[in-house]
């Protein structure tokens, strides 16, 4: 399972460095509805992800894209792990979740996001 979260902590790192801006021409309306951005039923997945969500918003149309694949990889890959019972696999979603907020703030902040 820290595999998992290495994994996931990574990713978003990388991610976030790779984020940069241009111009702004798709809805966050239409993103969510062509991406189906759901919640993962972890408060501080959620509270994560509702961010990444409301910079839809504001984000750059290059950007979308990547705050996008984001939103997926956390939920594709924590959502079996936050659907296990076990106590270490609750907590390790939660940090994950963490992390990764922490770790994006800077850029989705340089994209006029709030965070």
């Amino acid at each position: 399972m820290k595999q998992n979260t290495q994994r996931l902590i990574v990713t978003v790192m990388f991610v976030a460095i790779a984020i940069c801006g241009c111009s702004d021409q798709e809805t966050s309306e239409s993103l969510k509805e062509k991406y189906g951005l759901r919640p993962l039923g972890v408060e501080e997945c959620d509270n994560y992800l509702n961010k990444l969500r409301m910079c839809l918003d504001v984000a750059p149309a290059k950007n979308r894209d990547q705050i996008v694949n984001i939103y997926t990889f956390v939920v594709s890959d924590m959502k079996n792990l936050a659907s296990d019972q076990n106590p270490e696999a609750q907590k390790m979603v939660v940090e994950a979740c963490t992390m990764g907020e922490t770790a994006n703030k800077a850029a989705m902040v340089a994209m006029g996001c709030e965070w």
